[in-house]
């Protein structure tokens, strides 16, 4: 009995010891676009250099303030000297988001989903020595998740870390034979009622 007992525990322990190792190999998806956003930014201000000073434009986007932070921390990384909005630099940086954004797929289980995490920026870097120079970033990242984890690794802080996840897939049997099979016990129901009443 407590051979059963200590198997019993040892059993439950590992279970949840597994499900709280492949929760933590999952990322949430604030920290992976934040990474792929550092590394996007350290792309496009390769052209800088210490002590020039940088005008920083970032195109409307739902998080362009989260963009715009990752690319001034950038600029100052590579030694550049930020100037206000309006300022006259003679180099502008020029932030276009592309695609920052989560979404979401059904796959062939109905208790999981593919999440893709896309991270697309394209940034211009003008410069009077240089001229003009174009870079184009982008990551994409796909991994299967419960749709627990899903839920749970999304964030409501960014637009862009956020997305509905799609309505479960449903079978054969829910669509067709589930309501047919109610459908006609009902009317199986009546017509026994109705023969028992009449006799």
């Amino acid at each position: 009995m407590i051979k059963c007992a200590a198997l019993l525990v040892f059993v439950v322990f590992t279970c949840v010891w597994a499900r709280a190792g492949a929760d933590s190999a999952a990322r949430g998806t604030v920290a992976i676009i934040d990474e792929h956003l550092r590394h996007c930014m350290s792309e496009v201000t390769t052209g800088i250099r210490t002590g020039d000073p940088v005008r920083l434009v970032v195109a409307a986007h739902p998080d362009s303030q989260w963009i715009r932070a990752s690319a001034e921390q950038a600029v100052q990384e590579r030694g550049g000297i930020l100037e206000a909005e309006g300022g006259t630099a003679a180099s502008v940086l020029t932030i276009i988001p592309v695609d920052v954004s989560t979404s979401y797929a059904n796959t062939e289980s109905a208790d999981t989903v593919v999440r893709t995490i896309t991270t697309s920026i394209r940034g211009t870097l003008d410069t009077p020595q240089r001229g003009m120079s174009s870079v184009p970033c982008r990551s994409t990242i796909e991994e299967k998740l419960t749709r627990e984890q899903a839920e749970r690794l999304q964030s409501e802080q960014h637009h862009a870390t956020r997305a509905v996840l799609p309505p479960r897939p449903t079978t054969m049997w829910q669509d067709i034979l589930e309501p047919a099979i109610f459908v006609g016990a009902a009317v199986i129901t009546a017509v026994l009622l109705f023969t028992v009443r009449s006799q």
